[in-house]
């Protein structure tokens, strides 16, 4: 019943509303630089997050359909929780999410004169100071309360929340978000958690580090042994990993998440660090396109159906068969903002009709680190697990 709710709302994409469309590719625009966030000054910080703010001031033009929105904003987190089933776990993951940046980049430019581009969260920057100055990674420049994204949430007794991955440790805090622009005094939410379209459930951000996560699988080692990866299908399936158990082969789209917040999957973009989070590994695939820019601009594949564990309650009896596979030819749906956009226009961000950006460079420091014995060993162990996961058949394309 609920997929066909999904599916109903999501086919009312062309219907009039106040929200400007964000494609084709703007004529004559150069493109946006996106950047990693410690290489913005402060004022381009400060830019950012006053337009975040913004777009949350800005009323809903979902709550038609999904009454629990209650701005711009939130209106991105309907996207993602209506399509949350089809868009992880499977091969379209990378091209949605590329859409979606792009979508939301050019509403903040549109709706709240943001001049910028999206910037992007390097963690694994910050993994390598933890490595050799054993500096908290939550002391990062991010988390500051000015000129950052703030912190932690409030400490709670019971931290713990349901399907937490086997052997997963737990993290601290787990409560409201304390301090900065996005505390329980200056930033509120109310869309209705988890697949529910409402009603309202007004609540602050929380968070729930977990440096523990952060330190075994957000490394830049992670990102180089995803990057080693031959086909775009291994690419994928590597940088989504095994949810399901966190000493498998883990991945860095998981780490991500739940090295910062108590995940609810459906809604994980009430929290503005989705955004660079996911740049971030947006930027990664591209340096990995990059390498052979020739064939991997062109490669798409793998199963569009995510395996029944990732979603055991999630009703794909309108979806495609659990054979089909995407294409270029298949169209992601960003609903009422952008509308369908067909894989084959994402696939070569500098050449694109429908997006147009490029990542500046990642910090220097990086080349040494990578260039050490014990970085190659890691990566060259990450790597050998990946291959023991994927042999054993626990791929998403088992």
């Amino acid at each position: 019943m609920l997929s066909q709710i999904i599916l109903t709302i999501l086919s009312l994409g062309s219907l009039a509303y106040s929200a400007p469309q964000v494609h084709p590719r703007p004529i004559q625009e150069p493109p946006r630089v996106r950047k990693e966030w410690r290489l913005l000054n402060i004022i381009e910080r400060q830019h950012y997050i006053s337009a975040i703010q913004c777009l949350h001031s800005k009323p809903s033009i979902y709550q038609d359909l999904v009454s629990s929105s209650g701005s711009l904003f939130e209106d991105f987190s309907v996207i993602h929780k209506l399509q949350a089933p089809y868009i992880h776990g499977e091969s379209q993951f990378l091209p949605w999410h590329r859409a979606f940046l792009w979508t939301f980049e050019t509403t903040l430019r549109n709706e709240c004169n943001y001049t910028g581009a999206q910037p992007y969260w390097d963690y694994g920057h910050d993994i390598d100071i933890v490595k050799t100055s054993g500096r908290d990674f939550y002391s990062s420049e991010i988390f500051d309360p000015v000129t950052g994204f703030g912190g932690d949430g409030e400490m709670m007794k019971n931290n713990d929340y349901p399907r937490r991955p086997p052997n997963m440790p737990l993290g601290i805090g787990g409560g409201c978000v304390m301090k900065g622009p996005f505390s329980k005094d200056k930033f509120k939410l109310q869309i209705a958690k988890g697949d529910k379209l409402g009603p309202a459930d007004p609540r602050c951000l929380t968070r729930m580090f977990n440096p523990k996560v952060a330190k075994d699988w957000c490394g830049h080692e992670v990102e180089e042994a995803m990057k080693r990866t031959k086909s775009y299908k291994e690419f994928y399936q590597n940088m989504q990993g095994n949810s399901l158990d966190y000493n498998q082969s883990w991945g860095l789209h998981v780490c991500g998440h739940f090295s910062v917040t108590n995940v609810d999957i459906f809604i994980r973009t009430t929290d503005p660090l989705f955004f660079l989070h996911h740049t971030n590994l947006d930027r990664i695939w591209w340096e990995w396109q990059k390498r052979d820019p020739k064939k991997r601009t062109k490669e798409i594949d793998g199963k569009l159906k995510p395996l029944p564990s990732y979603f055991p309650d999630g009703d794909y009896g309108n979806f495609p068969d659990e054979k089909a596979e995407i294409t270029l030819d298949w169209m992601v749906d960003i609903g009422r903002f952008g509308g369908k956009v067909k894989v084959a226009d994402l696939m070569d961000i500098t050449k694109s009709p429908v997006v147009n950006y490029e990542y500046s460079n990642t910090f220097a420091g990086w080349d040494d680190i990578r260039g050490t014995e014990k970085f190659k060993k890691e990566v060259n162990r990450l790597t050998a697990l990946w291959e023991k996961w994927r042999s054993a058949g626990w791929s998403h394309d088992m």
